[in-house]
């Protein structure tokens, strides 16, 4: 008892120490998440961790705790980087020394055996750093690159000048919301949660997060061709302003369940599982497949309902605006009435 409060004390202190010293970092970051949408995700990563960390209780309550005081030495090299972003304004180099500095307080409270068994669960916290939105351009000129392509491959006339693509009915510009670039990071991160439990082999696992990085770089291809082809053979009367981002989310939506599937159809439960029987490792296995869809699921029909939602808005803008007073007036009257009505 003594020992286990001792333990209790020690990770406690770590733990504040460590929120103290990156608390801005931690606000900043937290910040930055809530302020893009191509970062939102990264509020599951913490819950999503616990889980995987979850599901490997039975082997970490039979290990043995034993805190590697050495091991708090590697404290340093976050310290040292995050002093770094701090003087050169680099605030990239602060989130990742503070989600390394978390990972090194819990690997040195936890010790070798246990971090071993959770490695995946602490190497995920990684993915709460938001980083991504430096590939935009590169992912643009890709996209251009695969549409004008595919455009030329279907016997559609069109040129290309850059980032422009011209058609007889129209013309079309990759912008930064076009490059595809949330669906890239949402699709990877899903990509490393599936290899690390539906695949044994690091083989396996590399080879499904290199499928699960280039699909959404060809999907994003394909959709934007999808869209300028609809344009030209509906004369521009769909695949414009609103259409198209809907419809770009729904089929990234697709090929999300797709790259689930593929993961849980030909990957196989890893090995570092161990299981009492057959019938509990049956039931591990289709948990961990309803909870990939169920997460696969969410995530495309918050995609869909949040850029529908958007698009709604800026498409009766002058609507809204008229309606805000008129409702804000009449919120105002009942909150009047109800406030009299309750005094004595």
């Amino acid at each position: 008892m003594r020992h286990k409060l001792l333990f209790i004390l020690l990770a406690a202190g770590l733990l504040f120490s460590w929120g103290w010293f990156y608390q801005d970092s931690l606000a900043h970051m937290v910040t930055v998440w809530s302020n893009s949408k191509t970062y939102e995700h990264c509020f599951l990563v913490l819950p999503i961790a616990l889980w995987l960390a979850y599901q490997q209780r039975d082997e970490v309550l039979t290990s043995q705790i034993q805190p590697s005081p050495l091991f708090a030495s590697f404290i340093v090299a976050p310290a040292l980087l995050w002093i770094v972003g701090k003087l050169f304004s680099i605030a990239f180099f602060e989130h990742v020394a503070a989600i390394v500095a978390l990972q090194v307080v819990v690997i040195t409270l936890l010790g070798k055996q246990i971090s071993q068994r959770l490695w995946f669960p602490i190497f995920f916290l990684l993915f709460a750093v938001p980083f991504g939105e430096e590939l935009i351009p590169y992912l643009q000129q890709v996209t251009a690159d695969l549409a004008i392509t595919l455009l030329h491959i279907s016997n559609v006339p069109a040129y290309r000048d850059d980032l422009y693509i011209y058609i007889p009915t129209g013309t079309f510009f990759v912008a930064e919301a076009c490059s595809g670039i949330r669906f890239l990071i949402s699709t990877v991160t899903l990509g490393f949660i599936i290899a690390y439990l539906q695949f044994s082999s690091w083989w396996g696992r590399l080879s499904f997060i290199a499928l699960a990085t280039l699909v959404p770089i060809i999907a994003n291809g394909i959709r934007a061709w999808g869209i300028v082809y609809l344009g030209y053979i509906s004369d521009m009367k769909v695949a414009a302003g609103a259409d198209h981002l809907v419809y770009g989310w729904v089929f990234f939506s697709i090929v999300t369940l797709i790259v689930v599937f593929a993961g849980i159809v030909f990957g196989r439960k890893r090995s570092s599982f161990h299981y009492h029987d057959n019938s509990k490792k049956t039931a591990s296995t289709a948990s961990a497949s309803v909870y990939l869809l169920s997460l696969s699921l969410f995530l495309s029909l918050q995609f869909v309902a949040a850029f529908g939602y958007q698009q709604w808005l800026q498409s009766n803008a002058d609507t809204v605006q008229s309606t805000l007073p008129v409702a804000s007036q009449w919120l105002s009257n009942v909150w009047h009435h109800l406030t009299y009505q309750g005094q004595p």
